[in-house]
């Protein structure tokens, strides 16, 4: 009977595992045979919304109920520290509003994300518009990328109208609050390491409010810095889960975590390190393992990215995105992807050496005093660099907008960064401290030469000296990371190279000499010239590589920045617009359907009875694809009398001519 007992005893301890695991493993199922279920694209454009909101209710929920875990390990924080982080996201918000130009980058992609918003707006379906009105989709499709931050964005469109400036607003807010929460997670990963915690968060919080890539995307609609937001959300609540145990943070951090994993198609690998930070900081991790409440947040999380590793694995089936041969991953990127994603940490060109020089002292300083904190956030790292060095696109070179990845995962990178920061300035304290020890021990023995004993400074009763010599310190560190942003930031890379040309005497024609004087990036990053008062002031790399948007997406930003937006208020409201990307119009009010629309008669003759504004665009696939030039753009011209609306013609490339022109039947 005892070992009857004992059976039923582990039984019962382990059933809440079981049980859970099951469940989850029969939601595996379902996501693999989703036809037998009678789960497609069509339910999944339905069904997505309706789970983004459940993640969004549950999130609201548990903030509230779990508010008192904030003031409880937040409400310590000093108010001098509190100003210190305000000057900071004011800094940082400035630069993202006001210095970085606000425009698309990624070719057409951010439009999508904003029709697909649009649509979740105002019908509730997450559905990529190829025909409809801005309220009324008629035809479109399930697009191949999550709807996360398109669900996002349609809660705003909900309560102010959809329109383009508005999803920048939300882009540059978002950007800004991700550094007050690089600051909160900071300040709970170090609590009460060397005493100095809100100091750390404070340069963490600095590093990440100056990362160049993070400022250039924070002015686009692209994924990744909403991406670094939630991920940064999620964890900062898991960190108070495994600081303080209570039921509701772990809620609100799966809550957070399933949406979070719904912004990018890699975004599920986010669990990884989430899974590695419970067993580093998860205490009586195995009994919580038998406690059903434990489970009930892992459930949950799964139970709510269901339709979304549906979406994923039919597009996952049938989407290349682009791959040469559909191979998305393989070991032969590896060799370009590793050698230039490297190298974007320690060029200046895309990112400010010193800033990496601090996260080198601070992995070196961390690793024997804080290993769990070291490794908590090299895995987190690593989970993404692996991915991206394995992914065809995922080179910081690539296309011109490769770098907007490292926004997913450069946030340990200024986290440990900022650990650096803070131990650089200790060191320099320490050594201001010797110098001065020094300097009062002969002031000292000269007093007592001249057989003056009574005379005898205590370096012990100047204590003020070591105050200020901290703070001169931190102002050396804080006037280091502004000079590397603002000037140098290509320093040191740039006198390694040509040091070692000095030492081994490398002549012009030499390998070597070539490959060092080879520029890391095509095409080469320049120091930016700024002219203020006839005087021109010679700016780092950084700063061009902030200004200057890449040339590769040129033409397509130079067809939606230069003609469509400037002449949207003259398209008349009852105008239906052929395009090759409707979102464009739909967002800001206008009908639209795609241009191949324009082939068939019955759509055509449905238009034209609706209305007798039809107008035609133009654009970036017709000026540069030989493709849609001879195909579908020419037959438009043969099959209408066209008039021009507006017209741009590219001072870069005056054969590229985007054009508005009214439609008419022949």
């Amino acid at each position: 009977m005892d070992e009857i007992k004992k059976i039923e005893n582990i039984l019962i301890r382990i059933l809440p595992s079981i049980l859970s695991i099951l469940f989850i493993l029969i939601l595996g199922y379902i996501v693999m045979n989703h036809k037998l279920f009678s789960v497609d694209e069509n339910e999944l454009m339905t069904l997505e919304p309706i789970f983004f909101s459940i993640a969004f209710i549950l999130i609201l929920i548990s903030l509230v109920l779990g508010f008192n875990e904030f003031k409880r390990y937040f409400g310590g924080i000093r108010k001098e520290t509190w100003m210190f982080l305000i000057s900071i996201v004011i800094l940082g918000f400035c630069l993202r509003q006001f210095v970085v130009p606000h425009t698309h980058r990624i070719f057409f992609d951010e439009d999508l994300y904003s029709g697909i918003a649009n649509s979740i707006a105002t019908e509730g379906r997450n559905i990529l518009c190829n025909y409809g009105t801005p309220t009324k989709c008629t035809e479109g499709i399930l697009n191949k990328d999550p709807s996360g931050w398109p669900f996002f964005l349609s809660i705003f469109y909900r309560i102010f109208g959809s329109s383009e400036s508005l999803a920048f607003s939300i882009s540059t807010s978002i950007g800004t609050l991700s550094i007050l929460l690089v600051f909160l997670v900071s300040y709970l990963l170090f609590k009460n390491k060397d005493k100095r915690d809100e100091e750390i968060a404070l340069f963490a919080a600095l590093l990440f409010a100056l990362t160049p890539a993070h400022i250039i995307w924070s002015g686009s609609i692209a994924t990744e810095v909403p991406f670094a937001f939630f991920s940064l959300m999620t964890i900062l609540t898991y960190l108070l889960y495994f600081k303080g145990g209570k039921f509701y943070s772990h809620l609100l951090a799966a809550s957070l975590l399933a949406f979070t994993v719904q912004i990018r198609p890699e975004g599920v690998i986010f669990i990884f390190p989430i899974i590695f930070a419970f067993l580093l900081f998860e205490r009586g991790l195995l009994k919580k393992l038998t406690d059903y409440r434990f489970w009930i947040p892992w459930v949950l999380f799964f139970l709510l990215i269901t339709p979304h590793l549906i979406h994923m694995y039919i597009k996952g089936q049938r989407e290349t995105w682009g791959a040469p041969n559909g191979k998305r991953l393989g070991l032969e990127y590896i060799p370009h992807n590793l050698s230039v994603n490297t190298m974007f940490w320690f060029t200046g060109d895309l990112h400010p050496v010193f800033f990496t020089i601090l996260s080198l002292i601070g992995l070196f300083y961390l690793l024997p005093k804080g290993r769990k904190i070291f490794l908590f956030n090299l895995v987190w790292f690593l989970t993404f660099f692996t991915l991206f060095v394995l992914f065809y696109a995922g080179g910081v070179d690539n296309g011109g907008i490769g770098f907007r990845f490292i926004n997913i995962y450069f946030m340990p990178v200024v986290i440990i960064g900022g650990y650096g920061a803070f131990v650089l300035g200790r060191l320099l304290t320490k050594f201001f401290n010797g110098v001065f020890k020094g300097i009062l021990f002969i002031l000292n023995w000269l007093l007592k030469s001249l057989e003056n004993p009574t005379i005898n400074i205590s370096y012990n009763s100047l204590k003020i000296i070591k105050k200020i010599f901290s703070i001169f310190a931190s102002l050396m560190v804080i006037s280091s990371v502004f000079i590397s942003f603002l000037f140098f930031s290509d320093i040191p890379y740039t006198q390694f190279t040509e040091g070692i040309i000095w030492l081994f005497d490398l002549k012009p024609e030499s390998s070597l000499y070539k490959e060092l004087k080879k520029a890391p990036f095509h095409p080469p990053m320049k120091p930016y010239i700024m002219n203020i008062s006839n005087s021109k002031v010679l700016l780092s790399k950084n700063i061009r590589f902030i200004l200057v948007p890449d040339k590769q997406a040129q033409y397509a930003r130079d067809m939606h920045d230069l003609l469509v937006m400037p002449n949207m208020d003259s398209i008349p409201e009852n105008c239906y617009v052929l395009t090759h990307n409707p979102s464009i119009f739909l967002v800001e009010g206008r009908n639209s359907l795609q241009t191949w629309f324009g082939l068939d008669d019955r759509v055509m003759n449905d238009v034209f009875e609706k209305t007798d504004c039809v107008m035609w665009l133009e654009g970036a696939w017709c000026a540069v694809d030989p493709r849609f030039k001879k195909g579908i753009c020419k037959s438009m011209h043969d099959k209408y009398k066209l008039t021009i609306f507006a017209r741009h013609v590219r001072k870069e490339n005056p054969k590229q001519v985007f054009t508005i022109y009214r439609v008419y039947r022949k």
